[in-house]
Formats: C-alpha cells, structure tokens, sequence
C-alpha cells in the first residue's frame, strides 16, 4: 500500500512538471524573435486601457505598425498567434485590451456613433492616437486588425482614419456595411472559418460583395494594392470561429497581405508554427488529470478531521435504478433543449442585470432547466415524506453529513484549477488572473448560481449517480462524468445543428413565437446559433472540470452542498475571467 502511495505521489510530481515544462517551453517559442511593451492609456472619456505593443528587437527603420484588436470576452493575448508571428516579420504591433476585457477598466458600451458614444470604437481611435506618439513607427504604413466584435470596430474606424490595410476575421457587422464600397476601406481581407457558426461564412461573402461591387471571386484579388482598392475573401478550411485565429492558413494570408499593402518585399514565411498555442489546451487536459491524486491526497490527509457523509439508499431494485437514470437523462436533455429559445429571448432583453456582459445567457439557461426540475423535486419529496419513504433526519444527514469535507476539498480544488488555469492560458492565449473587481463578480455570480446549481447536483447526484448500478468506484463515476458532460452539451450542439438550416430554424422559432413562448421571433431567429454555439464552447471545456470533480467529491464526502460550491466556484469563475464588463 505504501508502495502504491508512493508510486502516487511520483505520477503527480512528473505530471505537474511537465505541466511547467510544456507551459515555460511553449511561452518561450511563442514570444521568440521578439520584444514586448505593456503600458496603459486613455480612452476617449478618459478609461483606462491596457495594451501591449509587440515588436522586433533591435530595428534600425521605422517600422510599419498593425492594431490589433480582439473579440468579445477575449483579450491582447487571445491573439497572440497573429501578434507575435507579425512581429517576427518586422511589424509593430499595439494590442489592446476592449474596455471591460482584459486588464482594462469600463465597461462595454455596444458599438454605436464612433464619434459619439464612449465605446469600442473610440477606444480604438483613442488607441491609434497613442500609437501615433511612438517615433519608432512609419506612420504613413498602418492597418488595423479586428477579430468578431473587433472586426466591427475596424471597419468603423478604417472608414474614417486612412488606414494602409484592414483586416477583418470572423467578420461581424450591422450598418456599417453603409461604409463599404469598392474604395472604403482601403485595402480590405475578410477571412472567416468554413465551420463559423457565430458568423457564418455567408456574412464574409455578403460584405465581399459589396466591397467589391458584386464583381470579385472569392479566394482571389480583386482590385489594386496601390491604390487601396485591394480586396479578398477567405474561407478558412476546417477553422471555426475561435480556430481561425491559430490556423497556420489564415496567418499566412495576414501576413502576405500586409506586406502586400506596406510595400514590404519578400515572401513571408511563418516562423513559429501558431499550433503551439494548442499547448494551452493540452496543458489544461494535464490540470484535469491531477484532480484525481489533488483530491485522493487531500481526502487522506484531512480524512481523520471530517468524516464523510453515510449513503442513504431508497428501498427500491437495481430495474427501478435504471430507469430512473434513462428517464432523467431524456427529461433533463429535452428540458435544456426546448426551453433554450426562451433563454435566448429573455437573456437579450435582460442583458444589463448581472454586472458581466453574457453571463445572463448562462443563468437563464440553469433558471430554466432546473424550474420544473425544481417543482418535481418539491412535489416528489412531499409525496416520499407524506408516505414516510424519508424523514427530515434523513433530510438532516443528507446536508450535513460529510459537509465540512466537501468543503475543504471543494476549495483545494478549486484552487488547483486557478492555479492550472494561468498556467495554461495567462499571457499565452486567455487571461485567468482575476482583478479585484473580477473578485467581486465572482462572489456575485456565486450568490446567484448556487441555489441554481444546488438543484442541478441534486438531480446529479440523487437521480443519477446515486442510481448508476455499477459497483467499481472507478467505472461508475466514469460513467456518471459522461453522462453529466454529455446531458450539458448535447442540447446546445442540436441547436447549432438546427441553425446550419435557416428555414428549419425560422418555422420552429415562429412555433415559439405563435405560442407566446417569446416576444422577438427575429431577435431569436439572428442570435440563437451564436448564444448554442457560446455556451456550447464553454460547456464544452469547463464541464469536463465540473463534471470530473464534483463527481469524486461526492462519491467521497456523499454531500450535495459542498460539490455545489465547487460548481460554483468554477463557473462563477471562468465567468468572471472571461466575460467582459458593461
């Protein structure tokens, strides 16, 4: 047994150093063949914005310079790909951080009059001035680059400043098409993922059009380098909305196009392969391992203070079980799938209420699914208490017992994962520190999500794990992880799937709309694939967290409230560092 122990002990010092092994090498190539700049300036009405300047070291001639700026809940470091690869190929770079993102101060004020309104795109021109203060740049050769949102706001700002070029990936865009002709803006690429869902490859073709007068090819130039007039679509293979930006493809197209548009001779090659940012995600699947001997170790050591919770078995057969399983998973699956053009709707007009830009879209969805889970729940427990089934001392146990245990390995583990978490992504391809108003949202978001996610582990626990009939610790929490990650994503990817088909997507939000489910069919109808693919990509990533920790806490301490606050912690969380300000 010590052996063992000790065996134990040697995987989890070798996994956490090659965490800090690929984490260190990884950064290292990333910023190779470069100097980095961070300092902070003035918005319009006076924000503080962060940005980070990337550039060659040792440069003799001034250099051409790019803005770079990013998409909504990203940060400068989300496009670290393109930053640095540029900046090895002797372009200034000024990457910025959107007010409310980042290390930045404010809060997002949707893009409106970029003459009027203190928001995104004025942070950019604000951005431009401070730029233009530097003596180490050719002021007659700058571009901007904008990536979802971003691309919005250079489009705005390419339309009033005479930029050399300007780059749109994943564009996203409303009226300011109104600015688009074959001469506005100068020198225009627009690349977008075959796979975008969020904005689709048809939007960069609609944009196209128009840029080009109707008459250019997609995948070839149309128009004149010279005189600003050039213009090109692409469609990146296999990328999607957030691949784009690390696909080795849509860099080489950046880069041919501003050497093209600055008059730089050569043919660029990439330098840094922009697949090593992939160690980012790699990384974080090794943090994931380390939960297990994180909360193995912990438990044993704390084991002899705080005893764990007694399981309360319900007299029914191993047949009941079953079927309590299969008809939870179908009732909660159908559940989070049919109410989620409610959340859309409501989630749209509600979006000022909970302090993060986007965080409503997640509580509506947990406020609508667990609702009639809730209500069965209650109903159920009065009928179970009525029969005698239960009793309030079995109630008493089940929220008690083995409490003080869950919660100390509830916040080891947390604290392993924020750990894990900056390890993996801080300044390399995310931002995971939390500020101290990022704290504040935190406890907030707590404070909302708890008794939303408290129903959600009781179903979890009770109706699922608490009835997987497996005896073997192991295979039956592996099983209960994969029914848990695959009952939280399966909804949201047939939503996305329903999007591909327009028609489809249209008669079933009127059917919604007709019923008097929702108020604004066509707000529905334009933003439902963006907000299923949203969470979907979130889902996607921290549910395996939620999922593989919550379940072993359980079946260690046997108490709901502890692996609650564990749930909550970490989607309060990855909420809090990733969602922008209003």
């Amino acid at each position: 047994m010590k052996m063992l122990k000790k065996k134990g002990i040697v995987f989890t010092l070798i996994i956490f150093v090659i965490i800090l092994a690929l984490a260190i090498t990884a950064r290292a190539s990333i910023y190779s063949g470069i100097v980095t700049e961070t300092f902070d300036f003035n918005g319009m009405d006076g924000t503080k914005i962060h940005a980070v300047i990337y550039r060659p070291p040792n440069a003799e001639k001034k250099l051409p310079a790019v803005i770079v700026v990013h998409g909504f809940g990203e940060s400068h470091s989300t496009m670290n790909a393109i930053n640095t690869e540029l900046a090895r190929h002797g372009i200034l770079v000024m990457s910025i951080d959107y007010r409310g993102h980042g290390d930045s101060d404010g809060g997002v004020n949707y893009i409106g009059d970029p003459l009027l309104a203190p928001n995104i795109s004025n942070d950019l021109f604000a951005a431009y001035q401070k730029l233009l203060t530097r003596t180490d740049i050719d002021v007659s050769r700058i571009g901007v680059i904008g990536h979802s949102m971003g691309s919005r706001a250079a489009l705005v700002f390419s339309a009033f400043v005479p930029t050399m070029a300007t780059i749109m990936i994943g564009p996203y865009y409303v009226w300011e098409t109104a600015l688009v002709n074959t001469t506005i803006p100068r020198n225009l690429l627009i690349i977008v993922g075959e796979n975008d869902i969020i904005t689709p490859p048809d939007l960069g073709r609609e944009l196209f059009s128009k840029a080009t007068g109707y008459m250019g090819r997609e995948g070839e130039v149309y128009g004149d380098f010279s005189n600003g007039t050039a213009r090109k679509l692409c469609i990146i293979s296999g990328a999607d909305h957030y691949t784009v930006l690390t696909s080795e493809e849509a860099i080489k197209e950046i880069l041919n196009w501003l050497y093209n548009s600055f008059g730089i001779s050569g043919v660029p090659e990439i330098v840094v392969n922009p697949s090593i940012l992939a160690t980012s995600t790699f990384v974080s699947y090794l943090v994931l391992i380390l939960i297990f001997p994180v909360i193995y170790y912990t438990n044993k050591t704390i084991s002899n203070k705080f005893k764990p919770g007694k399981e309360i078995k319900l007299p029914y057969g191993k047949s009941l079980s079953i079927i309590f399983v299969i008809v939870g998973i179908i009732a909660y699956i159908l559940i989070a799938y049919y109410s989620f053009p409610m959340v859309v709707d409501v989630g749209w007009k509600n979006y000022r209420l909970f302090m993060l830009s986007g965080a409503q879209y997640t509580i509506y969805y947990f406020y609508y699914l667990l609702l009639p889970i809730f209500i069965s729940f209650v109903v159920i427990g009065a009928v179970l208490l009525g029969l005698k089934v239960i009793n309030l001392n079995m109630i008493k146990e089940k929220v008690l017992g083995g409490l003080m245990l869950g919660i100390v390995l509830s916040i080891v583990t947390f604290i392993w994962v924020f750990i894990g978490f900056n390890i993996a992504f801080t300044e390399f391809y995310g931002d995971y520190l939390l500020t101290a108003r990022r704290i504040f949202a935190l406890l907030f978001l707590m404070t909302i999500l708890y008794p939303l996610l408290f129903i959600d582990e009781i179903f979890l626990r009770y109706v699922i794990q608490e009835n997987v009939p497996i005896n073997k610790k192991p295979l039956k929490m592996l099983l209960v992880i994969i029914i848990e990650y695959l009952i939280r994503i399966v909804p949201l990817m047939l939503w996305f799937t329903v999007a591909l088909n327009k028609p489809a997507l249209v008669d079933i939000i009127y059917n919604y709309y007709r019923a008097g489910l929702i108020s604004d069919m066509t707000i529905v109808v334009a933003f439902l694939p963006m907000n299923a693919y949203s969470l979907y990509y979130s889902f996607a990533s921290i549910e395996l967290f939620h999922a593989t920790s919550a379940t072993y806490i359980y079946e260690e301490t046997k108490n709901v409230p502890s692996t609650t606050l564990l749930r909550a912690l970490l989607l309060s969380f990855t909420m809090a560092a990733a969602l922008p300000f209003l």
